[in-house]
Parts: structure tokens; sequence; C-alpha cells
């Protein structure tokens, strides 16, 4: 069955299909299909061989010809747009196109695409990090894009021995201005996660800025200093919004009978109150009350959980675990009878030890599983 192959400019239909191009017997259209005067054709062809630098099609592999051709074109039209690493891959696979073949891997020829996506990816970097200077965005990521274009640089001073040299007053310039732009909008994105009750997105967000801050006075004398009292309002904020929003979070819990990702939770709690009072002097309190109502109820729907996770692991045969979740049941039951058992309204509870006995007969295959 005849293979039509791309190789340049050039579709080739490989009549015999044997990734040769036969004279006489294959034909050859442009690249839209369109056949070729046979003057035309022959002026193709031989524009085809000087480009991948072989004087005859004898022993030409199509396939990999066009992958070769096709690779260090697109490295080439990538490069004006400094995609270095496309580029870069693109050459890469023209490379592996022609190992084992006789056709020789044109270096003048990459180099000069590598080198012009090494360039411009210098410029647009710095064009990057000035944008987002300039509208006082991510400070790292203006570091980054600045970073890159100094690799970039370094590269065409290593392998092409080029005279540009990384531009340090611009990149001085653009960084003084994400400093000056970007530092009081951390602000604003540490008040907006405090709004939410983030609490460690609001804290992670106020150490950002100190570091920005310290960083900006020590490579740029710039005198920024740390506003303290709208660090502490923000904080505050994120303890009195966040801290309450754990409540719901321990009760959805509790309903799933999830109880030690609700105890986590009310430890989560205790833990975040003593933080805040101790560094905000907030003086908030611990809701007993709620949190023992949550757990009162974590610990009935454990129970039960507990149960049917068992159950499950029996028909499975899995006896060790059926009878870990068993026990966790009944360290449950204690529990429960050691806190709220004894409570007015209460009735302590009973652990169902036929039910945990008809389920380890099951795990164990003594009898049918209930």
């Amino acid at each position: 069955m005849a293979h039509i192959v791309k190789v340049g400019d050039l579709l080739i239909n490989d009549v015999n299909d044997n990734n040769l191009y036969d004279s006489g017997v294959d034909t050859v259209g442009d690249v839209i299909g369109q056949p070729l005067s046979p003057q035309q054709q022959a002026t193709k062809l031989a524009e085809v061989l000087k480009s991948l630098k072989v004087s005859s099609w004898r022993g030409l592999p199509l396939g990999q010809a066009g992958d070769y051709l096709n690779y260090l074109s697109q490295a080439e039209i990538l490069a004006p747009y400094g995609a270095v690493e496309m580029t870069s891959q693109n050459l890469n696979l023209a490379i592996d196109s022609v190992q084992g073949t006789t056709i020789p891997f044109d270096t003048k020829r990459a180099d000069a695409a590598y080198q012009t996506a090494l360039t411009q990816a210098v410029d647009l970097n710095f064009a990057e990090a000035e944008k987002i200077a300039k509208e006082g965005g991510s400070i790292d990521e203006a570091k980054n894009y600045l970073s890159s274009a100094a690799t970039y640089v370094a590269e065409l001073q290593q392998s092409f021995h080029s005279k540009i040299f990384f531009d340090m007053r611009r990149a001085d310039a653009a960084m003084i201005e994400a400093y000056q732009k970007g530092i009081p909008n951390i602000y604003m994105q540490a008040l907006r996660e405090a709004a939410k009750g983030n609490i460690d997105a609001a804290k992670s967000d106020l150490q950002a800025v100190q570091g920005h801050i310290a960083e900006a006075n020590r490579q740029f004398n710039l005198g920024l200093n740390y506003d303290r009292g709208q660090g502490d309002f923000i904080m505050k904020l994120a303890y009195i919004i966040g801290i309450a929003s754990y409540y719901p979070f321990a009760q959805s819990f509790a309903s799933k009978g999830l109880t030690q990702s609700t105890r986590t939770t009310l430890l989560k709690i205790q833990t975040l109150i003593a933080e805040a009072n101790q560094n905000y002097n907030l003086g908030l309190t611990y809701d007993q009350a709620r949190a023992d109502g949550i757990m009162e109820v974590a610990l009935v729907k454990g129970i039960e959980d507990n149960f049917q996770y068992a159950a499950r692991l029996a028909k499975k045969g899995d006896v060790a675990n059926a009878r870990h979740w068993l026990t966790q049941a009944e360290n449950y039951t204690n529990e429960y009878n050691r806190k709220f058992g004894h409570l007015n309204g209460r009735t302590p509870l009973v652990f169902d030890q036929i039910r945990a006995d008809l389920i380890l007969d099951c795990a164990l295959g003594k009898k049918s599983c209930p």
C-alpha cells in the first residue's frame, strides 16, 4: 500500500512503500498534493537534497529525512518567539531522526535557531518581569523571569561567545518597582484570605511581606518597614473568622461517623485559640458545650460506621482488620459512656457483642455473613 511522506516542501508518494525514493516509480507533488511538472519536480528534489546536505536520494530513508526537516523547521519557527525549551526539544528530535542514517546533522542551522531563541528569550523575560512589576504582581514571578534571562545570557556567552550581557541596571529597576508595588498588594491578598477565615494563607502572605521587605532593604536600601498594625489586624480577623468556621467542619465530620477527623478538628480549634490569645491577646474561648455535642454525635455515628466497615472487611476474609474496627467500635462505646453516659437524659450504650461475634465468624468463614 502506497505511503505518502512529507519531506521538506514535497509530498512523495512511496508507491512500493519501501521508505526510499524510487525515480520513475514514486510520484512527487507539492505540499498540498498538487502534481509538479518534470522540471519543477527535478528542481524541488534537488532543493530538498541540498537542505539535507546529501548528494543523492539513493538509500535515503524518506521517513527520517521528513522528520528531520520538519523538526528543524519547527525549531526555526519557534525560535523568534523566544521559546527556548520547545526549540531545544525540536532540535533534539531532529538529532534523533538522523541517527543511523547518512544524513548529516546541520549544526550551523541548529545553532542559529537556538541562538535566536535564547536572544529573544532574554528580552521577553525582561519584558515579563517589568510588566509584573508595573502591575504590582507576584514578586517571586518577577524574580524568576529575571533569573531565566540571566540563565539565557550565560548560555549565550558560554555556547556562542555572544557579546550580550545581562542588563543589571534594567533588572534592578524592575525589582525595585516590583517590591514597591507588589508588597502593598500582598497585604491586600492577606486581608482577603483573612476575610475568608484562611488563617494559614493569611499568615503565609504576611510572612512573604516581611521576607520581601528584608530583601528589598538588603539589596536596594529602600527603607521599607513592615506595617505591624495592619499585619496584626489581618491576623486577628483571620483567627476570629477562621476558628468559627472549624466548628461546622467538625460537625460535618461527626455526622458522617468520621470520629478521628472530628477529634482532630476540635483539637485544631483549641490550638488556634491558644495561638490567637498568646500572640494577639484576643481573649477567645473554646466552646466546650458545642464541642461536646459534636463529639457525642461523632462517637455514636462512629460506632455504627466501624461495625459496617468491619462487616465489609469480614466478607473479604480480612480477619485482622475486621477485628481492629470492632475493637474501635468497642473503644468508642466505652468513651461515650465515660464522657456522656452518666449525663442527665442520656442512656449508657451497650456494645453489641452478638453482632461483633457474627462479623468475626463471617471473617473466619465459620458462618454466613450478616
